[in-house]
């Protein structure tokens, strides 16, 4: 299989290759200080697969994982031309998989500012798990609305963001999505 260069990041070179009409996409280490961080995002895809989040994990290697390319457009651009209703719809779809990530116990740290980390096409994919640790308070959920909030998406009430900081039951996350009008 013939891989091509698709994106550098600081830790991680990202590439892609057609395989039975399949694009895969894999992520490698930039160097063997990285290992760790590919090894740690590759075990966080196969466990959140598990709840159907994330791109779905193929193959891991020492230094390399691959998975299903996600095709589709970045939030950030998305966003731009999105409806107020295809915004609202999108936005519940998205929190309910924080939730689920709050779930599990995983911050991925980057929902609120995800630009680049949620892929919007006929399903919504949340990408890229390199930064994302386990942790007894993960904040996906209270993140993305802060995102929503600070880019004039929509309007949360902060004391129903606080209980459900405080208290990540599913009675105070279906009252976050309530705000979602």
């Amino acid at each position: 299989m013939k891989y091509k260069v698709f994106a550098k990041g600081k830790h991680s070179i990202v590439y892609i290759s057609t395989m039975k009409n399949i694009r895969i996409t894999r992520k490698k280490a930039r160097n063997n200080k990285f290992i760790k961080n590919i090894n740690k995002e590759a075990m966080i895809l196969n466990l959140i697969n598990q709840f159907n989040l994330g791109p779905k994990l193929i193959k891991k290697g020492p230094d390399y994982f691959d998975y299903v390319f996600v095709d589709g457009q970045y939030i950030k651009d998305w966003i731009k031309t999105a409806s107020s209703s295809s915004k609202r719809t999108i936005a519940k779809k998205v929190l309910l998989q924080c939730y689920k990530l709050d779930k599990l116990k995983i911050t991925k740290e980057e929902m609120n500012h995800p630009s680049k980390h949620i892929i919007i096409s006929n399903k919504i994919v949340l990408i890229d798990f390199e930064r994302a640790k386990f942790t007894k308070r993960p904040q996906n959920v209270t993140q993305f609305c802060q995102y929503l909030i600070k880019n004039e998406i929509m309007k949360f009430d902060r004391k129903i963001l606080k209980a459900y900081k405080n208290d990540q039951n599913y009675h105070n996350f279906r009252k976050v999505l309530k705000m979602i009008k």
